[in-house]
């Protein structure tokens, strides 16, 4: 089904439906109202991200006449992968206007790409469904509505943290035990947050089979190299490209992609980047710095909203960390500690789950198993559950 379904795509795609798909685009960024134009242009790019990584991912080689072609006529795009101009020049498009790369990324596959069976019922597992699946299915489903469920669980934590950093960086009462109560308080809600996302997290064995997801729902969910976008032309500055049209390499969908996780990292001062010192105000050296430019690119990926946010939460988090160890109140300690913990707790189900829907299937090394991400994952989850743990204000004691 799937290796028809592309064949279907190649064979319908016309030779100037670019040039509609284009128009199309544009009109909807003209004629939506500011308040559903996002919306608009995400569901649009949710749609055409779905058809362009079938037609990438999905059995069977696409637009055989094609490559007849480039075998007949040579060219420099001959040895990359082409996708056509119908789905490359809107996809593009939409790409630019929501300001992510012309891939289908976490937001897209997940934050996007559901709705509630009772529409006044809560966001939960239980009563969310997806708009649009690969080849369907009750793993593929669950797997992402795991997901956003856990994205939905978030915001309490989120805003705690916001509460938790006022408290004690923003004082509004002068008394010092009452900004240590009310950042307890917060850091607890926090707390309790977290372990909330790893209980939904827990569930994902329910109904997505670790065995179904390798060998069916995985794969669509893949980036590429060297795409080359037919239709679209290359940015004037890259001179060096030995094509007239755009080539482009991206991760594809992966958790390291929801702002979630990186956002209570910062906020509580956790970072995976060498600092250069364990000592005094400055959070711990975790040791992952070869993450860093592997994380901080996963961020071009993420809405530029969930980006603003995790920026102000480290412009702050540093500053925080320092402040609950200066105040060495036990209670502020024991909760920032039992923060952190359940943090670490939710990045040691999430290594494990790792091996047993992904790992175990791969004969390779730790260091040659790629994610959907295109990373070696395992070296990162433990990197990053170990750099965790070491935050904790009891561990430097």
């Amino acid at each position: 089904a799937a290796g028809c379904a592309r064949r279907h795509l190649a064979a319908t795609l016309g030779p100037r439906d670019d040039v509609a798909a284009l128009a199309a685009v544009r009109e909807l960024c003209e004629t939506a109202g500011p308040k559903k134009k996002n919306l608009v242009l995400e569901r649009a790019h949710l749609d055409l991200s779905f058809v362009a990584h079938a037609y990438l991912h999905l059995e069977g080689d696409p637009h055989e006449e094609q490559q007849q072609q480039q075998r007949d006529h040579p060219s420099p795009e001959s040895s990359s992968k082409v996708l056509p101009a119908a789905i490359a020049v809107p996809w593009s498009a939409l790409s630019a206007a929501v300001r992510r790369p012309p891939v289908l990324t976490y937001y897209s596959y997940n934050a996007c790409n559901w709705r509630r069976l009772d529409p006044e019922g809560p966001v939960e597992l239980g009563n969310l469904c997806r708009l649009r699946n690969f080849l369907g299915g009750q793993d593929e489903e669950w797997f992402s509505m795991v997901h956003v469920a856990i994205e939905a669980a978030a915001g309490p934590g989120l805003a705690a943290c916001v509460a938790a950093h006022e408290a004690l960086l923003n004082p509004h009462d002068s008394a010092a035990d009452v900004s240590v109560v009310d950042a307890v308080a917060a850091l607890e809600t926090l707390e309790a947050t977290i372990r909330r996302m790893t209980a939904i997290l827990r569930r994902m064995k329910e109904r997505c089979d670790a065995r179904v997801y390798h060998l069916r729902v995985r794969a669509p969910m893949a980036g590429f190299e060297d795409l080359v976008f037919d239709g679209v032309p290359a940015p004037p500055e890259r001179d060096d490209l030995d094509s007239s049209f755009l080539r482009r390499t991206c991760h594809g969908e992966t958790g390291a992609q929801s702002s979630v996780v990186p956002a209570l990292d910062a906020a509580l001062g956790i970072r995976c980047d060498d600092v250069g010192s364990s000592s005094g105000t400055t959070p711990p050296n975790n040791g992952a710095s070869s993450l860093v430019p592997y994380l901080l690119a996963m961020r071009e990926y993420m809405p530029p909203p969930h980006r603003e946010l995790i920026a102000a939460f480290e412009g702050r988090g540093a500053a925080f960390y320092g402040e609950v160890r200066r105040r060495d109140a036990p209670r502020l300690t024991a909760a920032f500690d039992a923060a952190v913990e359940a943090l670490a707790e939710f990045r040691h189900l999430h290594l494990a789950l790792a091996h047993q829907y992904v790992r175990q299937w791969d004969p390779r090394s730790d260091d040659e198993v790629l994610g959907t991400g295109g990373t070696a994952f395992v070296p990162y989850l433990r990197a990053h559950r170990e750099a965790t743990l070491l935050h904790k204000l009891s561990s430097r004691e």
